[in-house]
């Protein structure tokens, strides 16, 4: 890193976050975990992550996976040229705090958890 490079945990920070709204093309739960920590177990907290997913073993719809965290699988458009071509690929979070909001456009999924635990 560069002396003024910030790893993506710390940009990421938990510490007074109240909402998070992310988008991904891959999510691996525990990645959740290591970015979030104690902040999904707050009662006040809410997280809702739009994934791309197979739709072959899926459909679109909105999934609760806990207290207050939601899966959404975007529908795409079809036509009979690209009827299985959309997928859901930009890695966005949203991050609100009680007085701010951070934005975070990243180059990482949010399923390689062995990128953020070496580089953070």
């Amino acid at each position: 890193f560069a002396e003024k490079d910030v790893d993506f945990l710390t940009l990421a920070d938990p510490v007074g976050l109240e909402k998070v709204f992310l988008t991904s093309f891959g999510l691996d739960p525990e990645m959740l975990n290591i970015i979030f920590g104690d902040f999904l177990t707050r009662q006040t907290s809410e997280l809702v992550m739009v994934n791309h997913y197979d739709r072959s073993r899926h459909s679109p719809g909105v999934t609760q996976m806990g207290n207050s965290i939601y899966n959404v699988y975007p529908p795409f458009a079809t036509s009979t040229y690209r009827s299985q071509h959309g997928i859901q690929h930009a890695k966005l979070m949203l991050l609100k705090y009680q007085k701010r909001v951070r934005i975070i456009i990243s180059s990482n999924n949010f399923d390689d958890i062995e990128s953020i635990r070496e580089n953070g």
